[in-house]
């Protein structure tokens, strides 16, 4: 029963299935020699220092849990992949090629935190880390378009009404860094209107359609990540 309780409780929270651990340890050593439980108090009191040992780690000198950096990363990614955009329409060849590894990296790094935040105990703060997963991967998406459109329109070629499109889709970019950081989400602006009707236009430099909807889809997941993220404070108000 202990080693059936505390195994199923060591995802669910650790502390807790420590308290069914150790008694399951204590009656383990105490079969091939019964009647020593003095071997309890040596257990009980290391059990005691290794938390409190863990307890100054994560606090004072380890960073805390992933899942704090999971917001923080989203806006880092998509800062960067804006940034991306600008290079893309005003940069040359190598400060695009910079600023495409510093996207990339970002966008790396984000779906790493993740993964890791992922495997770590308490399940409550999950339905923010899927909302993430999604972010990660539309900014992903995001990336691929970028460099496609940045292979495809050298600088030399770049015109002013695509340099005005790109500037527009950084800026919505950059709008979903405020929506992050907890700002209530923006009243819609031209440059929102303006990729809005971006499908709808007949001019001779369309933004490509599958980069306006990575777009979108990176609005619709920090959306989502940004409510997820308000319930679960409320929560922990509560």
């Amino acid at each position: 029963m202990l080693a059936v309780i505390g195994i199923s409780l060591i995802r669910v929270n650790y502390g807790l299935a420590v308290v069914f651990i150790t008694p399951l340890v204590l009656v383990l050593l105490n079969v091939a020699a019964p009647g020593h439980w003095q071997v309890a108090d040596i257990r009980v009191v290391n059990t005691l220092l290794g938390a409190a040992i863990g307890l100054l780690a994560t606090t004072a000198i380890l960073p805390g849990s992933e899942r704090g950096l999971v917001i923080e990363r989203s806006r880092v990614a998509l800062t960067r992949s804006a940034g991306y955009l600008r290079a893309i329409g005003h940069r040359s060849g190598p400060e695009r090629l910079a600023a495409r590894r510093s996207a990339k990296a970002a966008a790396d790094d984000l779906l790493a935190v993740a993964d890791r935040a992922a495997a770590e105990p308490m399940p409550p703060g999950r339905p923010c880390l899927e909302a993430a997963r999604r972010t990660a991967a539309a900014i992903a998406g995001l990336w691929v378009q970028e460099t496609t459109l940045a292979l495809s329109v050298p600088a030399e070629l770049m015109t002013s009404g695509l340099r005005r499109q790109i500037d527009e889709a950084a800026a919505h970019v950059e709008a979903m860094t405020r929506v992050l950081a907890g700002s209530d989400p923006p009243e819609p602006c031209d440059a929102d209107r303006s990729l809005a009707d971006t499908a709808g236009r007949t001019t001779s430099d369309p933004l490509p359609g599958a980069l306006a909807e990575a777009i979108e889809s990176v609005q619709a997941a920090c959306a989502h990540l940004a409510k997820t993220a308000v319930r679960q404070r409320e929560a922990a108000d509560r």
